[in-house]
Formats: C-alpha cells, structure tokens, sequence
C-alpha cells in the first residue's frame, strides 16, 4: 500500500516472508494509511516498510507507528542517513507485560473457530 503524500514509501502485511492481499480503507489524516487484510489463523505476520532511494519526509527522521485492530502496537524512529540510502523495515513484535515483566510478544493473528 503507498501512501498518497508519501510517493516512495510503501508498507505490507507479510506472513512467512510474502505479502498478504490488502483491501484500503478511508482514512481522515492523508499521513495515515489504513488497509485490511485476511487473517490467517494462528500465523505470526510482520509490518514490512519499505522506504525507496531518495526517500524525503520533509525532516531529518521518520516517526512510524503501528496499530493493530485501532489500537497502538508499536513505534520505531528513522533517522536521515537511513532515509537517503532507502530502507526495508520488518517490523513484528511489540513491547507486552507479563506477571509484572516486560517481554517481547510476536504479532500473531488470532485463532478463528468457524461454526458449523
């Protein structure tokens, strides 16, 4: 998906290693891009940002943020050298508190159980 203000910067949903099927949403802030995707159950997945050559953000780094089902995930800053080189980001995990103990948790879709 790309975002309409932002020409070379591009972001996908991946599960092992390959981009899933998006469906765009509306968005309110043309910064933001919103897109759906189909789960696959119990699969983990990765946010992969991918920043071309010559990349400009009209500053000297990029805030990213990640969202998942409207809730906030998880963040990562890029810095100007990174910019101008072009940059592929995988982003799949987020910060989560367990028993009182930060830990790593991968993003994971949920297990869907169908009724028949």
């Amino acid at each position: 998906m790309r975002i309409a203000r932002l020409p070379k910067a591009s972001v996908a949903v991946h599960v092992n290693g390959r981009a899933l099927q998006e469906y765009e949403a509306e968005s309110e802030d043309p910064m933001t891009a919103t897109s759906y995707v189909e789960t696959v159950n119990g699969a983990e997945f990765s946010v992969v940002l991918k920043l071309d050559r010559g990349f400009r953000p009209g500053d000297k780094s990029l805030a990213v943020n990640v969202s998942l089902d409207g809730s906030p995930a998880t963040g990562l800053l890029i810095r100007e050298n990174e910019l101008k080189m072009g940059i592929t980001q995988s982003i799949n995990k987020m910060v989560d508190e367990v028993d009182g103990v930060s830990c790593y948790r991968m993003f994971t879709f949920a297990q869907h159980k169908s009724s028949n």
